[in-house]
């Protein structure tokens, strides 16, 4: 009886070790898969900040250029390659020969999203010019896994000024002035090929900054019969063009830029550069 007893306890204490090394081996699986996944995120996080670094020193790289041929040029740009997309702005101002250029790019994969920006100082009063500083504005990273990121399909109306893989992207109701095309960029901010983005558009009767006047007028042109003066509201709302005009005319030229069928002429029979009304044509 005692032999039996003592049997049956080593069997138990047996079938107690197999569990535990089964445990102990799921439990190391685990934690190699979880230290997989971890060096998978490391190796990602360093390789995707690279390329993001690449990224903004081709931006700074054509700023440098632009910047070389005219000093005062200012302004949003994006550059768009095989590898290269990144966006930068030029500042307006020049303080102490200096001049500042925000430089802005992201990186999006399954694993995640990296984005960063950096403030970069030129001296544009040196010859040739140079960087006078560098320094990094912010950075920031998300995993695939986390609460939202850029191109993830969804806009976040916190973090994102818009997601162009999103419906809606956050573009509705914004518009680019001097008549640029409006588009979301890799790092989900609103892009213009003209001009910046505002909210509104030209032609909805309402002036909202950059517009300089709206709705848009016709101001028409020397030559199409009707006299015209004063300011009119450009094509682009971003300013007016101006006519000043004594005559003008229907017909065709007469000589010496004078035109028949005067329009705003009493009794003299040609209207000349829409100005002056004659009866004398060379």
């Amino acid at each position: 009886m005692l032999e039996f007893i003592k049997i049956k306890n080593q069997g138990a204490i047996a079938l107690i070790m197999v569990i535990m090394i089964t445990a102990l081996t799921l439990l190391a699986a685990v934690s190699i898969s979880l230290i997989n996944i971890s060096d998978s995120q490391a190796d990602y996080q360093i390789s995707e900040r690279a390329m993001v670094e690449a990224k903004l020193a081709a931006c700074l790289d054509e700023a440098l250029l632009r910047l070389s041929s005219d000093y005062a040029e200012a302004g949003y740009f994006s550059l768009a390659g095989i590898g290269i997309d990144c966006d930068y702005e030029i500042a307006t101002e020049i303080m102490s020969g200096l001049k500042e250029v925000l430089l802005s790019a992201s990186s999006t994969s399954s694993l995640g999203f990296w984005q960063s920006s950096v403030i970069a100082t030129i001296n544009v009063s040196s010859t040739p010019i140079s960087v006078y500083s560098y320094k990094n504005d912010q950075s920031a990273y998300a995993s695939a896994s986390s609460a939202g990121y850029c191109g993830d399909g969804v806009w976040d109306e916190q973090t994102e000024e818009c997601d162009g893989s999103a419906d809606p992207s956050g573009l509705s109701g914004w518009s680019c002035s001097l008549g640029g095309a409006l588009s979301c960029n890799e790092s989900c901010e609103m892009a213009c090929t003209a001009g910046v983005p505002y909210e509104g558009s030209c032609g909805d009767s309402t002036v909202q900054a950059p517009e300089v006047c709206d709705p848009p007028q016709n101001a028409g042109s020397c030559g199409d019969g009707i006299v015209q003066n004063g300011n009119f509201c450009n094509s682009t709302c971003s300013g007016y063009v101006t006519r000043n005009e004594t005559c003008d005319y229907t017909g065709s030229d007469a000589g010496n830029q004078c035109y028949t069928f005067p329009v705003g002429c009493n009794r003299e029979t040609y209207c000349q550069g829409c100005t002056i009304c004659t009866n004398l044509c060379l």
